[in-house]
């Protein structure tokens, strides 16, 4: 059974643990580099029985990944490795001895991670030289899931019978990272389409300053002045012949461009 799969910045690459027949608490991990073609089973890890709760890749790198390890045993909590598996370095170092049940990596200059364990949130990157208790305000709970919100600047945590919290990151987020994350979640709608389209932006965390819409030979048609409070906006593209056209999306962040196909 596939027990976690973790998709990465790469579409060829993709992680995936998963028991045995034999053994339901003994590690399997395998990845693919080729979209899914061919899978390759993944040494190097502790042959002892242990369950694999999570995997969690780099954003900015593919073959970056950390796994968690649930269970009792004092010794295997966290590894890492930095070649897509091929070798792995033990990072457990001070963690109590408890669950851990989630990971999640920042995509930060300083590489900050985090993992959900039963007692809370503990934060680590690449200046520590051991984990620490990131549980302020947090009560002191079972934490199952955790996810990162690059375009709010947040992480947050899904508890067991406490709800779920948010904290800012720890790390500095580069404005790249940051607006690729952004891109995801700004919609234009519908598209292709013949007189108008909607530009939807998230609710928070994102200012629009200024529309600028191109044809395919890097004219200027139309720029657009936005306030930046608003969240949705309609642009008329009747006047527009049948074609692609790049519409720009400046704001404080950095630049979006987003491909407008405009039929009749």
């Amino acid at each position: 059974d596939i027990t976690s799969v973790e998709l990465t910045s790469s579409p060829d690459i993709v992680y995936i643990a998963h028991t045995t027949a034999s053994s339901a608490s003994s590690i399997r991990l395998r990845k693919t580099v080729d979209n899914g073609k061919t899978w390759t089973l993944i040494k190097g890890l502790p042959t002892i029985p242990l369950f694999l709760s999570d995997i969690g890749a780099d954003p900015k790198d593919p073959g970056h990944l950390f796994i968690t390890i649930s269970g009792y045993s004092e010794k295997y909590k966290v590894y890492e490795s930095k070649d897509t598996g091929a070798t792995w370095k033990n990072v457990t170092e001070n963690l109590p001895n408890v669950p851990i049940n989630c990971v999640q990596i920042e995509g930060s200059m300083e590489e900050g991670v985090y993992i959900g364990t039963d007692l809370g949130v503990f934060y680590r990157n690449s200046e520590s030289a051991e984990w620490k208790f990131f549980n302020d305000d947090l009560p002191l709970v079972m934490v199952n899931e955790l996810e990162i919100l690059p375009q709010f600047n947040k992480v947050r945590a899904a508890t067991y019978g406490r709800g779920a919290w948010e904290a800012p990151l720890s790390g500095t987020l580069t404005s790249i990272n940051r607006m690729k994350h952004i891109a995801k979640d700004i919609m234009l709608y519908p598209n292709p389409s013949a007189t108008y389209t909607t530009l939807k932006l998230p609710e928070t965390g994102v200012a629009l300053n200024e529309i600028r819409i191109y044809d395919m030979s890097g004219k200027c048609l139309q720029t657009i002045k936005s306030n930046p409070l608003e969240t949705q906006i309609t642009l008329d593209i009747k006047h527009f012949s049948p074609g692609i056209y790049m519409v720009n999306l400046l704001m404080a962040e950095g630049t979006v461009t987003k491909k407008l196909n405009v039929v009749r």
